[in-house]
């Protein structure tokens, strides 16, 4: 009698867990959320060089989410200067791995691109990438990167940016460009 009471225990025990797991399951599900991601669709540049400080980052930009790109308020674009070189240039002033931000793109600004999403034509010329993190013409070196980073603010108020999507879908998701110094 005491074998038939530990497994009928152990059935109800195993019923219950169940229910949980699918109860977890349900819960997933209806909290996940589609977002919106940023593709880079071309480059025509993405260099500066040291000798002059010429060049720049240009760059177009597919914006995507799963109601055909209506949901952008605007795009936050953000930049940051990493030193990593060994020249001897003065970089003391400049505002070295600190994140400042660029512009604020409004969704009125995109165009209708060739796959019915919005695209924007991105340029940051040298001159800006150096002026907005304090540098010179004398201050970078060859190794040295300015990383742009997007970040996504949807009618909602919902943010994504690199910190918080995941690749999926099979799209080249690229918040984050990296324009390296010649």
């Amino acid at each position: 009698m005491k074998l038939k009471a530990i497994y009928i225990l152990i059935l109800l025990a195993a019923f219950t867990s169940c229910d949980d797991d699918n109860n977890n399951l349900s819960n997933i599900t209806e909290e996940a959320s589609s977002g919106a991601v940023i593709e880079l669709v071309s480059t025509t540049n993405n260099t500066i060089s040291q000798e002059d400080a010429q060049g720049s980052l240009e760059a177009r930009l597919e914006y995507r989410d799963d109601e055909n790109g209506t949901l952008l308020e605007e795009m936050r674009v953000y930049v940051t200067y990493y030193d990593l070189s060994e020249m001897s240039g003065d970089s003391t002033e400049a505002l070295v791995e600190q994140e400042i931000l660029f512009e604020t793109i409004a969704a009125s600004s995109f165009i209708a691109g060739e796959n019915s999403f919005p695209v924007y034509d991105l340029a940051i010329t040298a001159d800006q990438f150096l002026s907005n993190t304090n540098n010179t013409s004398t201050s970078i070196a060859a190794g040295d990167i300015f990383t742009t980073r997007f970040e996504l603010l949807l009618t909602d108020g919902r943010i994504f940016s690199s910190t918080n999507t995941a690749v999926n879908g099979g799209l080249n998701i690229d918040f984050i460009i990296n324009t390296e110094v010649n």
